[in-house]
């Protein structure tokens, strides 16, 4: 999943046994047998589980990105993880975990992509739609748009590393946001760049294409909260570091 490795090892022990202190591991306590299961005849947390309690760990970005990444891949869903993150025990973290669970969605292919959505959110913008297909008056599909706004007709386009690197792909997105145009949709096209350097100016051209399109939910002025977690020339890692979380 990606997690940024915090150089720890996180082991999760059945309650009331004592949670380990060794330098190197973090040690979690669980007493809901229901929250373990054997994956190869190996203990391991749930995924839910292991939302919560990295909830301990994990900044809202990045928790976010874990959720987002679990749907995904089908492992969990983003009831399950309000429900799990509602029942648990009070923890470090739980409010936050709660509060993230409601901002999971699924269909969410990159983790840059679940720093846009929350990075329009935390300025007061609608949230975006990620990952449905759009298709023609005929019914055809003609793209499925990394985030959008499906009556506005407005779709945002992230052009990570994979398109620089496999011209197939870039060159069938290019046509995609052509005929998208052409259909009267407006199209968004960012980059890591307008994550990381211009985040401002993203919003302000996503705000402008929802004002043209009339959206009535968008705000005369951006709310500034979103400045302490999307601060101008912040790097960001496209790859995904991989952990086994099965320790």
């Amino acid at each position: 999943m990606p997690v940024r490795d915090d150089g720890m090892v996180h082991v999760t022990v059945p309650a009331p046994t004592s949670r380990p202190r060794v330098h190197g591991i973090v040690g979690h306590a669980t007493s809901d047998g229901e929250a373990v299961t054997l994956v190869e005849g190996r203990a391991v947390v749930m995924p839910e589980r292991n939302f919560t309690e990295l909830s301990a760990h994990l900044s809202l970005v990045d928790l976010l990105i874990l959720g987002d990444a679990l749907v995904r891949h089908g492992w969990t869903s983003r009831e399950a993880l309000i429900r799990s993150a509602d029942a648990s025990p009070r923890r470090p973290g739980l409010r936050l975990a709660r509060a993230t669970a409601r901002l999971v969605r699924p269909r969410v292919d990159s983790p840059m992509e679940t720093r846009t959505r929350l990075l329009l959110l935390l300025a007061g913008l609608p949230c975006p739609e990620p990952g449905w297909e759009i298709h023609d008056e005929f019914g055809q599909w003609v793209a499925t748009a990394d985030l959008q706004y499906p009556e506005q007709k407005i779709a945002l386009e992230y052009d990570g590393d994979l398109h620089r690197t496999l011209k197939r792909k870039w060159r069938n997105d290019v046509r995609a946001c052509e005929e998208l145009r052409d259909l009267g949709w407006i199209v968004i096209v960012l980059t890591a760049d307008d994550i990381t350097a211009r985040p401002e100016e993203l919003l302000w051209r996503v705000q402008k294409a929802l004002l043209d399109r009339d959206h009535p939910d968008v705000p005369q002025v951006l709310n500034p909260q979103w400045q302490a977690l999307f601060p101008p020339n912040r790097s960001y890692s496209e790859a995904p570091i991989m952990i086994d979380t099965t320790l």
